[in-house]
């Protein structure tokens, strides 16, 4: 009886160790398998998307993978994409779910910004995003929503303002009329004083920017630069430099280092005491079309340029470059350069630990206005240089002044 039983019991375990065995050898097997699956659908996903990259390649968008490859960032003039997935596509024809961040500008190159979110129609060849369907429309350049709903060719079909149109009309205040008196007697309670005293200043906006004739006397006369002719100059450049690229082919591209100016408004508007928190927030509204690759400028750009005002007393430049893990310093003058804002704006770009060198050009500078002119032309040496690797930096004001006054110039102006 002892004898069987133990007999049993070794039958038993013996028939365990096999059944486990077996599972471990069924659970190895699945798990080849599935590798062999993830490895067939990984290459299947790989030829899916080159062969999407080259359609969007061959029709003269740049085409990025982020996110581990599982995202696609899509790039055209005044055109900025993030491909989700793919629902379909037909030879030129898609239909993707993502994210467009798009830019139409007036005569005088000022900017109407649209950002919508969700399934599109993309003509490759007419370079056409039109969102249909459930989808999002924001309000301007912010993460205010406009619109959400039912979309047709890229418009929504109920239209349905947003609470916040018309606050500009109500919030306006009524025009005052200022009485001067003089020895107790009114002066210039007529008509003809008040014209003379309150001649109006012709405004026009160029570039994104509050341009008046003032700036037009400074430019004649060889005055101090305001951050309104600087700022002009910043987006002219970017949006020369963005139609210069896309204008090259894809080989030709892949040989330009691109730049991009932001705004003297930025490093102002952080203040004089200022932290990381203020200075990110500052940062990411100003670059909103970036933050679905989390602000990774890196991946499209190689160099990023800065125009400080220091102290509302003098122009300063600051050009960061990816490749080279550094920050140029350029100054006319040879004054110091504010090293906790150097430290800031590297971290904002995730330069960390770059190393520091100042431009052979800084210090050319023979009288106390002409810095502004001195970082716009040096600006326009750094555009060249994506295009022409040899160019020459020589300084002529009298050239820069020419371009900066074609830039500001009203074209709505009969």
């Amino acid at each position: 009886m002892n004898h069987d039983k133990i007999n049993l019991k070794s039958y038993q375990h013996q028939k365990e160790q096999q059944n486990n065995k077996q599972q471990v050898d069924q659970n190895s097997q699945n798990i080849n398998q599935n590798r062999e699956i993830i490895k067939k659908t990984d290459k299947d996903t790989k030829n899916q998307n080159e062969k999407i990259r080259q359609l969007f390649n061959d029709n003269n968008f740049d085409f990025f993978e982020y996110n581990k490859g599982e995202n696609f960032l899509i790039l055209y003039e005044n055109i900025v994409f993030y491909c989700l997935f793919v629902i379909n596509n037909s030879s030129n024809q898609f239909q993707i779910k993502g994210k467009l961040y798009s830019v139409d500008f007036d005569q005088n190159k000022n900017p109407t910004f649209k950002i919508q979110e969700g399934i599109f129609n993309i003509d490759l060849q007419k370079k056409k995003f039109q969102l249909i369907g459930e989808g999002i429309e924001y309000l301007g350049k912010s993460k205010i929503i406009k619109f959400q709903g039912q979309f047709k060719n890229g418009q929504i079909f109920e239209i349905q303002p947003s609470s916040k149109q018309g606050l500009r009309a109500q919030s306006q205040e009524p025009i005052r009329k200022i009485i001067i008196k003089e020895g107790g007697k009114i002066i210039n309670n007529n008509l003809k004083f008040q014209i003379k005293q309150f001649q109006p200043i012709k405004l026009w906006c160029k570039y994104n920017q509050q341009i008046n004739e003032r700036d037009i006397q400074i430019l004649n006369n060889r005055r101090w630069l305001t951050s309104s002719v600087i700022d002009s100059f910043v987006l002219y450049l970017n949006l020369l430099s963005e139609k210069q690229y896309f204008k090259k082919n894809q080989n030709e591209r892949q040989q330009i280092s691109r730049i991009l100016f932001l705004p003297t408004s930025l490093t102002t508007n952080f203040g004089s005491y200022y932290n990381d928190e203020k200075a990110k927030k500052l940062f990411n509204d100003e670059l909103l079309q970036f933050q679905d690759i989390n602000f990774e400028l890196k991946i499209i750009y190689k160099r990023i340029g800065f125009p400080i005002n220091k102290h509302n007393t003098h122009w300063q430049f600051l050009l960061f470059d990816y490749e080279k893990n550094q920050v140029e310093l350029f100054d006319s003058l040879s004054f110091q350069i504010d090293q906790n804002l150097i430290q800031t704006l590297s971290r904002l770009l995730n330069l960390e630990n770059c190393k520091q060198t100042k431009n052979e050009f800084s210090g050319q500078q023979n009288n106390g206005y002409a810095c502004g002119y001195h970082v716009c032309s040096f600006m326009q040496h750094s555009y060249d240089l994506q295009f022409q690797k040899n160019a020459y930096y020589n300084y002529n004001e009298s050239e820069i002044i020419q371009r900066l006054q074609k830039v500001i110039k009203d074209e709505n102006e009969q």
